[in-house]
């Protein structure tokens, strides 16, 4: 049975994949900072634990990062940090296994900044404009140079992922989300900003093919953009969230360290994955109005929080 390490095992993505990789056969362990399970959480950057934790492991689902670009703008050394200094621990703590392991790296759409044309495809020169952009690029440098010297390696690119309460309450999605189920404000900065939105099914879906890929041999894949093809300005987005719910809409101004419009080719991962995004983003919206309405009506509270920096600062 193959075993996998996914770092960053309770984010977003981490979650959702750990539980189809489950189903797909695969024995996955976790390191997460968040972990419930004592033996889970650590550090990645701390090369014993890491180390432990990798015995008879195959293979590597590198998602654990400052992983919002307004973290990177407020945190820039724990940015540099874990995005850069922790890879390359990673990296060079996986090259001196006892046994050859592989590794799926995750990537973003930022590398590109805001490409001169749209849509985007991989070979689109990386134009990076923040620092978070910038500390992936280097990530993706890394992974590049690990392959050169004959590790396995693959690099997936995702691009504004969404679709669980469990998220961040206060990133663009789930936050237009939740504000709707509760009749509040939608705060849109940069109303006329175009982004291509994945919701989370459709991510994960693209990750259990990559790790099925890059398990079964197939490393000299070029980097993957996890991206639907599709792009919605963010104005349009907030007001999908409200046909399912209330509020009003309120228009600011756009933080000037994030990208103004980006829409991605998904063709490399139809040609390398055979994989496509099948969930129209208005529906994956829709459902996570209704799923924040349900989490309000049993008073739960969002189980992600922001505790996890303080810990890794």
């Amino acid at each position: 049975m193959t075993k996998i390490l996914i770092t960053g095992a309770e984010g977003l993505i981490g979650r959702a994949a750990r539980v189809a990789l489950e189903g797909e056969g695969y024995a996955v362990g976790g390191c997460d900072l968040r972990a419930a399970r004592a033996a889970e959480q650590f550090d990645f950057r701390d090369a014993r634990r890491l180390r432990a934790a990798l015995a008879g492991c195959d293979g590597v689902l590198h998602l654990a990062a400052v992983s919002r670009v307004v973290w990177g703008e407020m945190y820039p050394g724990l940015c540099s940090s874990i995005n850069v200094g922790g890879v390359r621990s990673l990296i060079k703590t996986i090259a001196a296994m006892p046994h050859p392991m592989w590794l799926v790296f995750a990537s973003s759409r930022e590398i590109y900044g805001t490409p001169p044309r749209l849509p985007c495809r991989p070979d689109t020169p990386p134009n990076p404009e923040n620092l978070y952009a910038r500390t992936k690029l280097a990530g993706e440098a890394m992974v590049r140079d690990f392959r050169d010297q004959g590790g396995c390696a693959a690099v997936l690119r995702f691009s504004n992922v969404f679709g669980s309460v469990a998220d961040y309450h206060d990133r663009v999605a789930p936050a237009f989300a939740a504000a709707a189920a509760r009749g509040g404000v939608l705060r849109v900065r940069g109303g006329d900003s175009t982004f291509d939105f994945t919701p989370l099914a459709d991510a994960v879906d693209a990750v259990v093919r990559m790790v099925r890929a890059v398990a079964g041999g197939a490393c000299g894949m070029p980097p993957v953009d996890i991206v639907t093809g599709r792009s919605i300005s963010l104005m349009n987005l907030a007001q999908t969230a409200l046909a399912h719910g209330g509020g009003d809409i309120v228009v600011e101004e756009r933080q000037p360290f994030y990208p103004a419009h980006f829409q991605g080719d998904p063709g490399a991962a139809q040609k390398h994955l055979g994989w496509v995004a099948r969930r129209p983003v208005a529906d994956a919206v829709g459902q996570l109005v209704e799923d924040f309405k349900r989490l309000g009506e049993r008073g739960d509270a969002n189980t992600q929080n922001h505790s996890w920096l303080s810990a890794a600062l």
